[in-house]
């Protein structure tokens, strides 16, 4: 009795937690409306909390000179919003309190337009020789941080780059 009583109470929380989208300091969800449909349990349990993972977000704020390494690139891909693919030589950012360094990312990006901001999808960004520093210093060879996007604003030559949970979570080990 006592073990269904906890798994109620579970998917009670997990069900709170995907309709109110709560505040987690700079997690956010790519998703906007939320309903759950008639068989919205089973969705939300069937796909499980991997889906919920991937629509919650960590966004992070980077200066456009970091993700575009040249003014022609940057005009080709925010005026012309034309797919392209590139390699940014080094990238350096905090992430909840992770100092990340990547070289030799390899990176494609996907624009569109977004109010006067543009949307950029990127499906493909490949990194080698990453370190994820937290006191303790992991290293990987090789990163997909592949169906990460992010908003930028030519006003202020920034770039909101939101990363799902559950691919921040492979590197993070929190």
């Amino acid at each position: 009795m006592k073990g269904l009583i906890l798994l109620l109470l579970t998917l009670i929380a997990i069900l709170i937690v995907s309709l109110e989208q709560p505040n987690f300091g700079n997690v956010y969800s790519q998703k906007t409306n939320k309903t759950i449909s008639s068989n919205g349990l089973l969705d939300l349990f069937g796909n499980g909390l991997n889906s919920l993972n991937n629509e919650l977000v960590y966004s992070i704020t980077l200066d456009g000179n970091q993700i575009f390494p040249n003014s022609t690139l940057k005009d080709k891909i925010i005026n012309g919003h034309q797919q392209s693919t590139y390699n940014i030589s080094r990238l350096k950012y905090n992430l909840l309190g992770y100092q990340i360094a990547a070289h030799d990312i390899k990176i494609r990006v996907n624009p569109s337009t977004i109010d006067s901001r543009t949307r950029v999808d990127i499906p493909l960004m490949l990194a080698k020789n990453v370190t994820v520093t937290d006191g303790i210093s992991q290293n990987y060879d090789k990163v997909n941080l592949g169906s990460i996007w992010g908003i930028y604003d030519k006003s202020n030559n920034r770039m909101v780059v939101h990363i799902p949970v559950g691919l921040a979570l492979k590197y993070l080990h929190l």
